[in-house]
């Protein structure tokens, strides 16, 4: 009998030892529900309730160092000494710490579900300091990818990923498809892209799926698929300048305007190149202009409108072999360029109503040089 009452009395005692509180956000001071408590060195914890409300029961006297950790929030810890017979009543606040993750696509033409998965992303600091002066030379850089073209500046660009495409002049049969921003920017006439007409002073990162995609984006894509993800305006009004030269006549000269106001960011560029080019006829100038503007409206709206012209003149020198100079190319061409984008989405409730329209132009004019034999011209 005396076994059985000193038993209870410790129970008492013990039960008696405990610490509990709330824990609430920083900012909202809501409470934070699912919240790691434990103690230092201890199998001992517990977990916050909806109200933000824990207790740890059963602790014997001591000093003890409480640790509150959340996935999303800084770890916040507490040493508290805990008396005998008496409940230690904790407030504890937890400020926001966001956790910074690689970069993540978001293609708003895809469900994520069925979305490929992007094998490359080409950053922002990669294209700022390369040398290269086209995107198609660009993209010959990255494993993988092989590109085909007259020279480095040619129009008539081939570009096959692991082998995917055939080579045939024009980029007739292309398997890689070029996005802009999310949407198809193929020629009609021949399923290729005129990959050097996006101006490369806009370009915020590149996207690269390596593989078939063809059961989303279609027959063109069964090499894979190429985004190109053009930048948006800042914060603040700022003017980006860029000059080059280089040889056989080369310069490139491109001139950024980015800005904010009244909830509108936007971003224009204009730019201007040209060269003689390595060999005869393979000459090249090029007038290019864009521009996009972001606008924030009321009730969670947002309005998005972009545009990309291009004006190019290009020789097409053919092929050159000393023993058959009959092979040389007299031809020119000029072609124009145009992508028009606009997208709209609203936030209703807890759904998303997008708007997504595009449209593009091509245009291209060819005729034979002043100087060609009359042999030579078509």
């Amino acid at each position: 009998m005396h076994r059985l009452i000193f038993f209870l009395i410790s129970i008492s005692i013990a039960s008696g030892l405990s610490i509990n509180g709330y824990i609430v956000d920083k900012e909202s001071n809501n409470p934070l529900e699912n919240v790691n408590v434990f103690i230092e060195n201890s199998e001992v914890g517990t977990t916050s309730d909806k109200d933000g409300f824990f207790q740890i029961d059963n602790l014997p006297q001591n000093d003890y160092q409480i640790f509150f950790s959340i996935i999303g929030y800084k770890t916040f810890s507490k040493r508290l000494q805990v008396n005998e017979n008496r409940k230690e009543s904790l407030n504890v606040v937890l400020q926001k710490n966001p956790i910074q993750w690689k970069a993540v696509n978001v293609m708003g033409l895809i469900p994520s579900k069925h979305a490929p998965e992007i094998t490359e992303i080409v950053e922002t600091k990669k294209i700022t300091n390369t040398d290269q002066e086209t995107l198609s030379a660009l993209l010959g850089n990255l494993h993988g990818i092989e590109v085909q073209s007259a020279h480095e500046y040619g129009r008539n660009v081939n570009i096959s990923i692991r082998g995917s495409s055939d080579f045939k002049p024009g980029g007739y049969n292309n398997r890689v498809l070029l996005l802009l921003d999310g949407f198809p920017v193929s020629i009609p006439n021949s399923g290729s892209s005129d990959w050097n007409a996006i101006p490369f002073e806009t370009i915020k990162h590149i996207e690269v799926v390596r593989g078939p995609a063809s059961s989303i984006y279609g027959h063109n894509s069964m090499g894979g698929v190429i985004n190109i993800v053009t930048r948006s305006g800042g914060d603040s009004n700022k003017w980006y300048p860029e000059l080059r030269f280089g040889s056989y006549g080369s310069h490139a000269l491109s001139l950024s305007f980015s800005g904010n106001k009244n909830e509108t960011n936007f971003i224009s560029t204009l730019g201007h190149g040209s060269s003689n080019g390595h060999r005869f006829n393979s000459g090249h100038e090029q007038t290019r202009l864009s521009f996009k503007i972001n606008k924030s409206l009321p009730r969670d709206q947002k309005i998005q409108l972009s545009f990309i012209n291009s004006n190019s003149f290009n020789g097409q020198p053919g092929f050159v072999y000393p023993d058959n100079p009959g092979l040389v190319s007299y031809r020119e061409s000029n072609r124009v360029s145009s992508y028009l984008q606009f997208y709209y989405k609203r936030l209703i409730g807890k759904s998303l109503f997008s708007l997504s329209l595009a449209t593009n132009q091509f245009k291209t004019d060819y005729n034979d040089r002043n100087d060609a034999p009359e042999e030579k011209i078509l």
